[in-house]
């Protein structure tokens, strides 16, 4: 999240974004600050997730932040019911799922097959952008990624040698999870990350 006060901004404001934008790989969350409500709704046009107006009263920065917090704030659990059965898996380790019929199996980082009575789409509207369905039956983490092999149409996890196929209808998840690891390896070998 970056917060932008486009008082203090002499000229192209929009122009500083689209560095910063370019300079992490990842376009980041944006929040603005402004008198004007003409260049909140420029902001909010431009992609701007939230718009703090200093004329208006009624909103504070706390307000807004926790807001911004409700909606985007990482899932750490995911909630598998079933009537009055409660169980709580947590994400990091939850390496990929698989469609069995009207089921999910989730198959987590132990080697623990778990499964939730809810289709593979119903339970990837419910998890973070990090999961991708690769496969009409496959949604991966993409985190846990080790290979992926174009020729064979496979990709390889981390925690075990299985092959999972991936197929062409979800070519733009492929690039998702590609600009994502690169991100990662990039943000791995700056020199703002390693240790003195």
């Amino acid at each position: 999240m970056v917060l932008i006060n486009f008082e203090s901004l002499s000229e192209a404001p929009f122009v500083l974004i689209d560095t910063i934008t370019k300079y992490f790989g990842l376009a980041p969350h944006y929040i603005g600050i402004s008198r004007c409500y003409k260049m909140a709704y420029t902001a909010l046009k431009k992609g701007f997730k939230d718009m703090l107006v200093l004329t208006d009263s009624a909103y504070s920065l706390k307000e807004v932040l926790k807001r911004y917090d409700l909606a985007y704030a990482p899932k750490l659990l995911y909630c598998i019911h079933s009537y009055y059965d409660y169980r709580y898996v947590v994400l990091d380790h939850l390496v990929y799922l698989k469609a069995d019929n009207y089921t999910t199996e989730l198959y987590m980082k132990d080697g623990t097959v778990i499964t939730d009575f809810k289709t593979l789409k119903c339970v990837l509207s419910q998890l973070p952008g990090h999961f991708q369905r690769i496969h009409r039956s496959y949604v991966v983490n993409s985190h846990y990624v080790r290979r992926i092999q174009y020729g064979r149409k496979v990709f390889y996890i981390r925690t075990n040698d299985t092959p999972l196929p991936f197929s062409k209808t979800y070519l733009n998840s492929l690039r998702t999870i590609r600009s994502t690891l690169s991100a990662l390896c990039s943000s791995q070998s700056s020199p703002f990350n390693r240790s003195l």
